[in-house]
């Protein structure tokens, strides 16, 4: 019987990139920001001076009282409460994009695998190349762990453990009789291991086909 569980820190990036590459462009400024939230040996990260400077900057080539300045800051304003509220300190990189005045377009990503620097981007439409190379970096595979009566099998992706299964079967244990009744045993147990071969690889076609 297969027990399904899954260690998910994000939905996978393909259906992100769809929304993010549907946006229209628009005349608002949009923000593309991508962070290494990556820990030091002391446990600090060190984006909140790169992110402050940058967003500073950026905002000041809007004119005051425009509706771009007003949308930049209001997205600037989201990005900092989103980044003190709701990081992960297991996440090493993380990706958001936003436009205020476009409908309050919000979208964001935190992920395991590590983003190789900081970059913000202010465009009329969300800048995906970053995202789209880290998904080319970090293919799926997997990976399967078996002996006669058990098995799990291991989904990675995008630097982390996407989906974890247990494939498990009844365990039996050799017979010292002899004769006729040790072969037909003999049999029994070949049969069994043969069943339970045939039950790992439905599952592994099966989690290829979803994954």
């Amino acid at each position: 019987m297969v027990q399904e569980s899954w260690r998910t820190q994000l939905t996978y990036l393909d259906p992100l990139l769809d929304r993010l590459a549907a946006f229209e462009p628009t005349t608002l400024p949009v923000i593309s920001l991508y962070l290494n939230t990556s820990a030091d040996q002391h446990g600090r990260d060190h984006f909140e001076s790169f992110l402050r400077k940058e967003l500073k900057a950026a905002g000041k080539t809007f004119p005051l009282r425009s509706p771009a300045r007003s949308s930049f800051e209001r997205d600037a304003e989201r990005i900092i409460t989103y980044l003190s509220d709701t990081l992960r300190p297991s996440s090493n990189g993380v990706a958001l994009f936003a436009c205020a005045d476009a409908e309050d377009f919000f979208e964001h990503v935190q992920l395991d695998a590590p983003i190789e620097e900081h970059r913000l981007y202010v465009a009329d439409r969300p800048h995906l190349y970053p995202l789209a190379r880290l998904t080319d970096q970090h293919p799926p595979y997997a990976a399967l762990i078996a002996d006669t009566n058990a098995a799990r099998l291991f989904v990675f992706g995008r630097g982390a453990t996407i989906r974890s299964d247990d494939v498990t079967g009844t365990k039996v244990s050799r017979s010292s009789v002899g004769g006729w009744s040790q072969a037909r045993y003999q049999r029994h147990i070949e049969n069994y291991h043969l069943h339970h071969a045939k039950e790992l690889v439905d599952a592994l076609e099966r989690v290829v086909r979803e994954d």
